[in-house]
């Protein structure tokens, strides 16, 4: 995820918590890579959905991005699951 893809995906979540939704799966199986931009926004985007009363979950994260997110200790943050389905689970888990 590079830092223009990563604005437009926070946008896109500010805009959407504008018409009332409030939690979020980010479907990363076709990320091969990830900045800092790309992981300043997915937490950002974690904390606009948290404000909202939602959650946000990780789904499909591929080796690499999951490399980068545990070198960074942000896998004890950002939740990840093998499935889409899974973190759609695990999003609507975080507010009830």
């Amino acid at each position: 995820m590079d830092g223009r893809r990563a604005r437009d995906a926070l946008t896109l979540v500010h805009a959407e918590i504008d018409e009332g939704h409030r939690n979020f799966v980010v479907d990363l199986g076709e990320v091969e890579f990830i900045d800092s931009s790309g992981l300043g926004t997915l937490v950002r985007m974690l904390r606009a959905a948290e404000e909202a009363g939602g959650g946000l979950c990780l789904a499909r994260p591929t080796a690499r991005v999951r490399g980068v997110l545990e070198a960074t200790l942000l896998d004890s943050v950002l939740r990840s699951h093998d499935d889409v389905d899974e973190a759609i689970a695990g999003a609507a888990s975080t507010t009830e």
